[in-house]
Protein backbone atom coordinates (compact mmCIF):
# COMPACT_ATOMS: atom_id res chain seq x y z
CA UNK A 1 0.00 0.00 0.00
CA UNK A 2 1.79 3.68 -0.82
CA UNK A 3 1.91 6.44 1.59
CA UNK A 4 0.01 9.47 1.76
CA UNK A 5 2.04 12.66 2.41
CA UNK A 6 0.45 16.30 2.92
CA UNK A 7 1.65 19.23 1.75
CA UNK A 8 0.26 22.57 3.24
CA UNK A 9 0.86 25.69 5.25
CA UNK A 10 -2.13 27.48 6.47
CA UNK A 11 -0.23 30.55 5.14
CA UNK A 12 -0.82 31.39 1.46
CA UNK A 13 1.72 31.93 -1.25
CA UNK A 14 5.34 29.83 0.36
CA UNK A 15 4.89 27.54 -3.29
CA UNK A 16 2.90 24.52 -1.72
CA UNK A 17 1.54 23.75 -5.56
CA UNK A 18 4.59 24.68 -7.33
CA UNK A 19 6.65 22.21 -4.47
CA UNK A 20 3.95 19.21 -4.67
CA UNK A 21 4.31 19.02 -8.74
CA UNK A 22 7.97 19.37 -8.62
CA UNK A 23 8.81 16.98 -5.91
CA UNK A 24 6.09 14.39 -7.32
CA UNK A 25 8.14 14.35 -10.80
CA UNK A 26 10.99 14.19 -9.35
CA UNK A 27 9.79 10.91 -7.55
CA UNK A 28 8.83 9.82 -10.75
CA UNK A 29 11.79 10.31 -12.98
CA UNK A 30 14.38 9.90 -10.45
CA UNK A 31 13.39 7.29 -8.16
CA UNK A 32 11.39 5.06 -10.17
CA UNK A 33 7.82 5.35 -8.19
CA UNK A 34 4.25 5.56 -9.32
CA UNK A 35 2.78 8.94 -7.87
CA UNK A 36 -0.71 10.47 -7.98
CA UNK A 37 -0.87 14.21 -6.85
CA UNK A 38 -4.08 15.58 -4.59
CA UNK A 39 -5.38 18.78 -5.76
CA UNK A 40 -7.19 19.75 -2.12
CA UNK A 41 -6.63 23.72 -2.57
CA UNK A 42 -9.98 25.21 -3.77
CA UNK A 43 -7.90 27.69 -5.66
CA UNK A 44 -7.58 24.40 -8.24
CA UNK A 45 -4.08 25.82 -9.13
CA UNK A 46 -2.75 21.73 -9.70
CA UNK A 47 -5.71 20.71 -11.87
CA UNK A 48 -4.93 23.94 -13.72
CA UNK A 49 -1.33 23.56 -14.19
CA UNK A 50 -2.17 19.76 -15.69
CA UNK A 51 -3.86 21.30 -18.21
CA UNK A 52 -7.58 20.91 -16.97
CA UNK A 53 -10.35 23.90 -17.05
CA UNK A 54 -12.04 23.40 -13.50
CA UNK A 55 -15.14 25.47 -14.79
CA UNK A 56 -15.73 22.68 -17.04
CA UNK A 57 -15.57 19.87 -14.64
CA UNK A 58 -18.71 18.47 -12.54
CA UNK A 59 -18.36 17.55 -9.01
CA UNK A 60 -18.56 14.14 -9.60
CA UNK A 61 -14.91 14.79 -11.65
CA UNK A 62 -13.52 15.88 -9.19
CA UNK A 63 -12.14 15.24 -5.38
CA UNK A 64 -15.11 16.99 -4.08
CA UNK A 65 -17.42 14.59 -5.24
CA UNK A 66 -15.38 11.84 -3.88
CA UNK A 67 -15.23 13.51 -0.66
CA UNK A 68 -19.50 13.83 -0.24
CA UNK A 69 -21.50 10.64 -1.51
CA UNK A 70 -24.28 11.71 0.57
CA UNK A 71 -24.36 14.53 -2.67
CA UNK A 72 -22.85 12.68 -5.54
CA UNK A 73 -23.24 9.27 -4.88
CA UNK A 74 -20.55 6.94 -4.58
CA UNK A 75 -17.44 7.44 -7.10
CA UNK A 76 -14.55 5.35 -8.05
CA UNK A 77 -11.32 7.90 -7.82
CA UNK A 78 -10.03 5.58 -9.98
CA UNK A 79 -12.19 6.90 -12.74
CA UNK A 80 -11.52 10.50 -11.75
CA UNK A 81 -7.67 11.08 -12.01
CA UNK A 82 -6.51 12.43 -14.93
CA UNK A 83 -2.97 11.68 -16.49
CA UNK A 84 -0.61 14.80 -14.76
CA UNK A 85 1.96 16.65 -17.32
CA UNK A 86 4.74 16.04 -14.73
CA UNK A 87 4.20 12.72 -14.11
CA UNK A 88 1.85 10.56 -12.59
CA UNK A 89 -1.47 11.34 -11.68
CA UNK A 90 -3.34 14.15 -10.22
CA UNK A 91 -6.95 14.11 -8.70
CA UNK A 92 -8.64 17.13 -9.65
CA UNK A 93 -10.21 20.12 -7.44
CA UNK A 94 -12.70 23.07 -8.23
CA UNK A 95 -13.51 26.18 -6.70
CA UNK A 96 -16.66 24.03 -5.11
CA UNK A 97 -14.50 22.58 -3.47
CA UNK A 98 -14.39 25.69 -0.56
CA UNK A 99 -18.45 24.56 -0.10
CA UNK A 100 -17.41 21.14 1.04
CA UNK A 101 -16.66 22.69 4.58
CA UNK A 102 -19.90 23.63 5.48
CA UNK A 103 -21.27 20.10 4.81
CA UNK A 104 -18.36 17.97 6.22
CA UNK A 105 -19.66 19.71 9.50
CA UNK A 106 -23.05 17.41 9.27
CA UNK A 107 -22.02 14.30 7.76
CA UNK A 108 -20.40 11.38 9.85
CA UNK A 109 -17.14 11.24 9.73
CA UNK A 110 -16.14 14.51 8.66
CA UNK A 111 -12.24 14.25 8.80
CA UNK A 112 -11.94 10.65 7.37
CA UNK A 113 -13.67 11.41 4.02
CA UNK A 114 -10.26 12.06 2.08
CA UNK A 115 -8.59 9.04 3.55
CA UNK A 116 -11.80 7.00 2.55
CA UNK A 117 -12.26 8.23 -1.11
CA UNK A 118 -8.23 7.48 -1.60
CA UNK A 119 -8.45 3.87 -0.40
CA UNK A 120 -9.41 2.59 -4.01
CA UNK A 121 -6.07 3.90 -5.29
CA UNK A 122 -3.65 3.19 -2.52
CA UNK A 123 -2.63 0.13 -3.48
CA UNK A 124 -1.66 1.27 -7.20
CA UNK A 125 1.24 4.05 -6.11
CA UNK A 126 3.65 4.17 -4.07
CA UNK A 127 3.41 7.86 -3.00
CA UNK A 128 0.46 10.27 -3.04
CA UNK A 129 1.01 13.87 -2.25
CA UNK A 130 -1.32 16.23 -1.31
CA UNK A 131 -1.42 19.80 -2.33
CA UNK A 132 -3.63 20.95 1.00
CA UNK A 133 -5.83 24.31 1.16
CA UNK A 134 -3.95 27.16 2.59
CA UNK A 135 -6.38 27.34 5.36
CA UNK A 136 -7.32 25.40 8.60
CA UNK A 137 -10.58 24.00 8.96
CA UNK A 138 -12.63 20.65 7.86
CA UNK A 139 -10.43 20.72 4.29
CA UNK A 140 -7.09 20.75 6.46
CA UNK A 141 -8.29 17.94 8.68
CA UNK A 142 -8.89 15.62 5.95
CA UNK A 143 -6.05 16.44 4.50
CA UNK A 144 -4.14 15.27 8.09
CA UNK A 145 -6.72 12.26 8.30
CA UNK A 146 -5.15 10.88 4.69
CA UNK A 147 -1.57 11.57 5.78
CA UNK A 148 0.77 9.64 7.02
CA UNK A 149 2.94 12.40 7.58
CA UNK A 150 3.06 16.01 6.61
CA UNK A 151 6.08 18.11 4.88
CA UNK A 152 6.02 22.20 5.71
CA UNK A 153 7.01 24.48 3.24
CA UNK A 154 7.53 27.97 4.53
CA UNK A 155 8.88 31.54 2.38
CA UNK A 156 11.46 32.48 4.00
CA UNK A 157 9.91 36.23 5.37
CA UNK A 158 9.35 36.59 8.51
CA UNK A 159 5.97 36.99 7.90
CA UNK A 160 5.36 33.68 6.42
CA UNK A 161 7.95 31.83 9.52
CA UNK A 162 5.79 33.39 12.15
CA UNK A 163 2.54 31.43 10.86
CA UNK A 164 4.31 27.95 12.09
CA UNK A 165 3.10 28.24 15.93
CA UNK A 166 -0.44 27.87 14.84
CA UNK A 167 0.27 25.36 12.34
CA UNK A 168 2.14 23.14 14.74
CA UNK A 169 -0.78 23.75 17.60
CA UNK A 170 -3.46 22.22 14.73
CA UNK A 171 -1.38 19.06 14.22
CA UNK A 172 -0.95 18.28 17.85
CA UNK A 173 -4.59 18.56 18.45
CA UNK A 174 -5.32 16.48 15.59
CA UNK A 175 -2.82 14.07 16.87
CA UNK A 176 -3.95 14.18 20.06
CA UNK A 177 -8.07 13.87 19.67
CA UNK A 178 -8.15 11.35 16.27
CA UNK A 179 -4.72 10.15 15.56
CA UNK A 180 -1.39 11.09 15.58
CA UNK A 181 0.37 12.66 12.62
CA UNK A 182 4.24 13.33 12.22
CA UNK A 183 5.63 16.43 11.01
CA UNK A 184 7.93 15.13 8.79
CA UNK A 185 9.99 18.58 7.89
CA UNK A 186 9.64 21.77 7.21
CA UNK A 187 11.73 23.78 4.57
CA UNK A 188 12.47 26.92 2.90
CA UNK A 189 11.14 28.12 -0.02
CA UNK A 190 11.39 31.77 -2.06
CA UNK A 191 15.04 31.90 -0.83
CA UNK A 192 17.04 34.75 -2.10
CA UNK A 193 20.69 35.88 -1.70
CA UNK A 194 19.52 38.51 1.55
CA UNK A 195 20.69 38.75 4.44
CA UNK A 196 17.00 38.58 5.32
CA UNK A 197 16.34 35.20 4.08
CA UNK A 198 19.71 34.15 5.70
CA UNK A 199 18.32 35.46 9.04
CA UNK A 200 15.08 33.80 9.15
CA UNK A 201 16.30 30.68 7.69
CA UNK A 202 19.12 30.49 10.36
CA UNK A 203 16.01 31.21 12.93
CA UNK A 204 14.11 28.46 11.55
CA UNK A 205 17.21 26.46 12.00
CA UNK A 206 17.74 27.28 15.82
CA UNK A 207 13.91 27.07 16.62
CA UNK A 208 12.86 23.59 14.85
CA UNK A 209 16.67 21.81 14.67
CA UNK A 210 16.50 18.53 12.98
CA UNK A 211 13.00 19.52 11.61
CA UNK A 212 14.59 21.30 9.14
CA UNK A 213 15.24 19.92 6.01
CA UNK A 214 18.80 20.90 4.07
CA UNK A 215 17.53 21.81 0.86
CA UNK A 216 15.99 25.13 0.28
CA UNK A 217 14.09 26.31 -2.98
CA UNK A 218 15.13 29.44 -4.63
CA UNK A 219 13.12 32.03 -5.70
CA UNK A 220 14.38 31.81 -9.81
CA UNK A 221 12.56 31.91 -12.90
CA UNK A 222 13.74 28.64 -13.90
CA UNK A 223 10.84 27.05 -11.61
CA UNK A 224 7.96 29.44 -13.18
CA UNK A 225 9.13 29.11 -16.54
CA UNK A 226 7.88 25.11 -16.69
CA UNK A 227 4.81 25.64 -14.24
CA UNK A 228 2.50 27.40 -17.27
CA UNK A 229 3.36 23.95 -19.34
CA UNK A 230 2.48 21.74 -16.21
CA UNK A 231 5.89 20.98 -15.99
CA UNK A 232 8.58 20.75 -13.32
CA UNK A 233 12.07 22.69 -12.98
CA UNK A 234 13.97 19.77 -14.47
CA UNK A 235 11.57 19.00 -17.49
CA UNK A 236 12.46 22.59 -19.26
CA UNK A 237 16.64 22.61 -18.06
CA UNK A 238 18.10 19.86 -15.89
CA UNK A 239 20.56 22.35 -14.95
CA UNK A 240 18.65 25.00 -13.77
CA UNK A 241 18.56 26.18 -10.31
CA UNK A 242 15.08 25.02 -9.35
CA UNK A 243 15.96 21.26 -10.68
CA UNK A 244 18.62 21.38 -9.00
CA UNK A 245 17.07 22.59 -5.57
CA UNK A 246 13.90 20.21 -6.06
CA UNK A 247 16.78 17.21 -7.05
CA UNK A 248 18.13 17.72 -3.56
CA UNK A 249 14.66 18.82 -1.90
CA UNK A 250 12.96 15.43 -2.76
CA UNK A 251 15.55 13.37 -1.44
CA UNK A 252 15.78 15.03 1.81
CA UNK A 253 11.65 14.14 1.67
CA UNK A 254 12.29 10.87 0.85
CA UNK A 255 14.87 10.45 3.69
CA UNK A 256 12.80 10.97 6.07
CA UNK A 257 9.90 8.63 4.68
CA UNK A 258 12.89 6.12 3.66
CA UNK A 259 10.93 3.27 6.26
CA UNK A 260 7.84 3.99 4.55
CA UNK A 261 8.63 4.48 0.58
CA UNK A 262 10.05 1.94 -1.66
CA UNK A 263 9.39 1.54 -5.27
CA UNK A 264 7.10 -1.66 -6.47
CA UNK A 265 9.25 -4.37 -7.97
Amino acid sequence: MGKTFGLWNWKGGVTKTTSTLNVASHLVEDHGLRVGTVDFDPQATLTKLAGLAPAELAAEETVLGALLPEEYGELDVREIIRDAPWGGWVLPATPDLAGAEPVLNSVPGPHSRLERALRAVRDDVDVILIDGPPRTGKLAFNLLGASDGIFVPVALSYASATSLKPLFQTVRLFSEYEHPVPVLGVFGTLSRNTRHCREVLEGLNEQLGDLMLDATVPNTVSVEDALPEGLAAWQLDRKSLGAKAYTRLTGDLLARTATTVTAAA
